[in-house]
């Protein structure tokens, strides 16, 4: 150590000259006319309930008890869409990145792909919301793009929720026309079988009279009954369908950044400093070693 110190005072003033010219080359090229600074937008967001939305729940007399807040399940659902190649390209596409991000040539997604996920991350965080950032040297365009990405992912989400809904919903509906068929010729039937019998209706509401009749009549009962459940439930599922249920709380909207956040002018500097001075040393202790090499002299260890 002794010996590095006695380098290090003899050759101080390369060392200091060496340094000085890299501090200020780090100065000049991490200004930015160079090194464009780029500023953060982001949104944080709980994802909803979906048994929120469900026809079970919206139409229960008030005795199931739901959370607000979705599982971890549908935080990683959220996630899987919010990190998928899927929006990778429907970013580029929407805002003409290729020629934002230096008129990248390649007409594929991956080299303009790889430069928006470099400054893009969606996480979970620690207290279990998730968190959607987009970096960019345009503030404005920054906290539109993520308040994109966040209105993409709830696109998406919604869609993939309400696919069995929507299957369930075009059976039923599609049950209760043919239901609601066979129900209107069946009231053709007993109507013209009513005009040729004898009949009365007890006070319980049973008709009283010939054996056909009172079996097509009860038949007919019983599939009006069907029809009109039916009809409710598949009213509910439209109902549940629907866009208007919030499946996202937002906790902190994408706003305009008015500071930077990289580069650190600073912290380049510094490290191009220290750098600096670690090369000027080794690059003096080599000299030196040589010089004691060529002159027979066994250096001493540092």
């Amino acid at each position: 150590m002794l010996e590095l110190i006695q380098y290090w005072l003899k050759w101080w003033k390369q060392i200091a000259v060496f340094c000085a010219i890299a501090i200020v080359l780090s100065v000049i090229i991490s200004m930015p006319v160079f090194m464009k600074p780029y500023y953060s937008s982001r949104m944080v967001f709980y994802p909803a309930n979906p048994a929120n939305s469900d026809r079970s729940v919206l139409f229960s007399d008030g005795n199931v008890l739901t959370d607000n807040f979705g599982s971890k399940d549908d935080i990683n659902r959220f996630l899987a869409i919010a990190n998928s190649k899927e929006l990778v390209k429907y970013m580029v596409d929407s805002f003409k990145l290729r020629e934002h991000y230096n008129d990248i040539e390649d007409p594929g997604y991956y080299y303009v792909g790889r430069e928006f996920s470099s400054n893009y991350k969606a996480i979970r965080n620690d207290l279990g919301a998730i968190e959607m950032e987009i970096l960019d040297t345009d503030p404005e365009l920054a906290a539109k793009m993520v308040r994109t990405a966040v209105q993409y992912v709830d696109h998406s989400y919604r869609n993939m929720l309400s696919a069995n809904k929507r299957t369930t919903h075009g059976i039923m509906n599609s049950e209760l026309h043919r239901k609601s068929k066979e129900l209107s010729i069946m009231a053709d039937s007993l109507s013209k079988l009513k005009k040729s019998s004898s009949y009365f209706y007890d006070k319980d509401g049973n008709l009283i009279g010939d054996e056909r009749l009172r079996m097509l009549d009860a038949a007919f009962q019983n599939l009006s009954m069907d029809v009109n459940s039916l009809f409710t439930i598949t009213s509910q599922y439209e109902v549940s369908l629907a866009e208007k249920y919030p499946s996202i709380h937002i906790v902190e909207d994408a706003a305009v950044a008015e500071k930077k956040v990289k580069p650190v002018r600073w912290l380049i500097v510094l490290a191009t400093g220290l750098g600096a001075f670690i090369a000027a040393t080794l690059a003096i202790i080599i000299i030196e070693l040589v010089k004691h090499a060529k002159s027979g002299i066994q250096p001493m260890d540092a």
